[in-house]
């Protein structure tokens, strides 16, 4: 034992449980008292009975060990992975199960991780979903009792077509000046009623564009709206002589009616009433803008102003004393934007509220 290294004890200890004889040992070392050395003679049996007892002791010992550690590797696992996300799993085949309902939606932990922000998330998908839902189903409910109505609608008015067909050959003037805006008002709003069901049915018509002159249209917008001259409100129409655009005269006479209404119902106990219509060309497009002098919408609503039935009581569906744009393919598929006007004086320009390119 004077010259053993680590790596000779090792082999000689191997050699010597693999041993199946009974030799005796011979064990030289220093000695601790002061002598030469110290000499020992052992028999190799209880030497080696002793290195199988330690041997067995320490294996049951790191089995042990690695049994404690598996266990809580196993437990932590468990309740900080696969727990939350088979509960994730759970609320997403529940939730698909019944999308609509609400109890189904994933109640959020505590948790800072990226398990508590994917658990966040879910549930605010969930509850934005089940809210869609929700809105689709009651405007289903809604788009049948439309077109329900739409349906009697449609046979009061042609009948309404009929009797305005005989009054068109009563002989007085007056009745002969009006009678073909009536006729035309009767076949725009059964028209209207005719699209409404077919959009019902998925089949809307495509819009029927053509190059027209837009200051026929603004006047006929002008006596549907009833702004005569003698009205309070000032009505103000600059549109360049002999402006055209390639539009549905229809969908163009209801966007601006639209329009013109709404700056109405917004111009209602205002100090300065003026509703302004202006056309011009700039380059290969036609623009037309609708202002008024309106009080302007609130912030709150501004997000939601062009969405169906989100726009607040009492306001109208387009942007009143603020400026929009119908944009080139807005009488075909109603997009819609929006920003705010800059601010100026009211008597020196009125507020946008509309603007058309085409």
């Amino acid at each position: 034992m004077r010259t053993v290294t680590a790596w000779s004890s090792i082999v000689t200890s191997l050699q010597m449980m693999l041993e199946t004889g009974n030799q005796a040992i011979r064990i030289i070392g220093p000695s601790p008292s002061g002598g030469q050395f110290i000499e020992v003679v052992v028999d190799e049996v209880p030497l080696r009975k002793a290195m199988y007892l330690f041997s067995r002791n320490l294996l049951l010992v790191s089995l042990a060990i690695a049994i404690l550690t598996a266990a809580l590797v196993y437990f932590a696992l468990h309740f900080l992975f696969v727990r939350p996300m088979r509960r994730l799993t759970e609320s997403l085949v529940s939730f698909h199960e019944n999308p609509e309902s609400s109890a189904r939606i994933i109640v959020p932990s505590n948790r800072s991780d990226e398990i508590g922000v994917a658990e966040r998330e879910l549930s605010d998908m969930q509850r934005d979903l089940v809210s869609m839902l929700h809105q689709k189903s009651r405007l289903a409910a809604l788009g049948l009792a439309v077109s329900k109505i739409n349906h009697d609608l449609r046979n009061l008015l042609a009948s309404s077509q009929l009797l305005s067909d005989q009054l068109a050959s009563v002989p007085d003037p007056r009745v002969q000046r009006f009678a073909p805006k009536l006729m035309r008002s009767l076949e725009r709003a059964i028209a209207f009623c005719q699209s409404t069901l077919s959009y019902g049915r998925a089949q809307e018509a495509s819009p029927d564009r053509r190059m027209m002159l837009i200051e026929p249209v603004v006047s006929e917008v002008r006596e549907s709206a009833g702004l005569a001259a003698d009205t309070s409100i000032t009505w103000i129409s600059a549109i360049e002589r002999g402006l055209t655009i390639d539009a549905d005269p229809d969908q163009l006479f209801r966007v601006l009616l639209n329009l013109v209404r709404n700056a109405e119902q917004a111009l209602e106990g205002q100090p300065t009433t003026q509703i302004r219509i202006t056309g011009r060309r700039e380059g290969a497009v036609s623009i037309i803008e609708v202002s008024d002098t309106g009080p302007g919408i609130p912030p709150a609503t501004r997000e939601n102003l062009f969405k169906a039935f989100q726009t607040s009581a009492g306001l109208a569906a387009a942007d009143l004393g603020s400026r929009s744009r119908l944009n080139s393919s807005a009488l075909t598929t109603g997009k819609f934007t929006w920003w705010k006007a800059p601010s100026a004086p009211r008597s020196a320009s009125p507020s946008r509220i509309g603007r058309s390119s085409f």
